[in-house]
């Protein structure tokens, strides 16, 4: 299962709700990306509720802000900032290498904001959780 919503900056992305959900057997769990190379826009009021993840191998939970020409740059941008984020009730296991990591958070400056998480619990993970919020 995946959610990819292509857009075309400055479109606000704004109240979605992804909820009861299993994710089996993928690199990424949740995964919301920005683009440092793009123009502005914002993704606000996002929830995640009741998913439970199985066999992810990467990030149980990834959030980067620095993708540039199709990759991870490794330099966050808050160009498309992510305001109100909430998740809840999320839950699951890691199944990856050496470098899995249940939750990786790469913010730009002023980039996140107002993010909300309660019952998140992901185990397994190689790595130690990495958070620049």
């Amino acid at each position: 299962w995946a959610k990819a919503v292509p857009l075309a900056a400055p479109t606000p992305f704004p109240n979605v709700t992804f909820s009861d959900c299993t994710v089996k057997n993928s690199r990424n769990g949740i995964h919301i990306k920005t683009h440092s190379d793009a123009g502005s826009g914002s993704i606000t009021d996002v929830t995640y509720k009741n998913i439970k993840l199985s066999g992810t191998t990467n990030y149980g939970i990834n959030v980067q802000q620095d993708y540039e020409n199709g990759g991870s740059s490794g330099n966050p941008k808050g160009n498309i900032p992510i305001k109100n984020l909430k998740l809840s009730s999320v839950t699951g296991t890691m199944s990856g290498g050496s470098s899995s990591m249940p939750v990786y958070i790469l913010c730009g400056s002023n980039g996140c904001s107002s993010w909300t998480w309660s019952g998140v619990s992901i185990t397994g993970g190689k790595k130690s959780n990495s958070c620049n919020y």
